[in-house]
């Protein structure tokens, strides 16, 4: 039986095949690079955590793999990090994409109340009679 597209992205993350997971990750939706594949629920990050590679463990967390989906027996790939150091580099990859997702956030409700005071003002300035009924301006 021929190997689908996503067994051979976890091959190449096993095998530490820097150039073909970046050539995969260019391609495959976050939903792919996170899929989990049988028997064991086993993610491509599962596989280069147990195998300790850490290249290839930056570019999936840098490419949205998460940290946080459990093998069938529990294990989530930070659990399988044998070395303080992958155990850093997930914290400092995880940490930075939060910090990412906060400002994302906090830039969006920025925009969203800047838009809002805008349209207000446009209104008030070309629709006074629309925006204040009660009052005569």
């Amino acid at each position: 039986m021929e190997e689908t597209t996503i067994e051979q992205f976890a091959r190449a993350c096993c095998n530490n095949n820097i150039y073909l997971v970046e050539l995969f990750l260019e391609q495959l939706t976050i939903q792919e690079i996170n899929h989990k594949l049988e028997p064991d629920h086993v993610t491509a990050l599962h596989y280069a955590t147990y195998f300790g590679h850490q290249e290839i463990i930056s570019l999936l967390l840098d490419h949205g793999a998460s940290s946080t989906i459990r093998m069938k027996d529990g294990r989530t790939p930070l659990d399988l990090a044998e070395t303080q150091e992958i155990q850093n580099l997930f914290k400092t990859k995880t940490d930075n994409r939060n910090f990412e997702q906060f400002m994302i956030m906090k830039n969006t409700k920025k925009n969203i109340h800047l838009r809002t005071y805008l349209f207000l003002c446009y209104n008030i300035a070309y629709f006074p009679q629309a925006v204040c009924k009660h009052k005569q301006l």
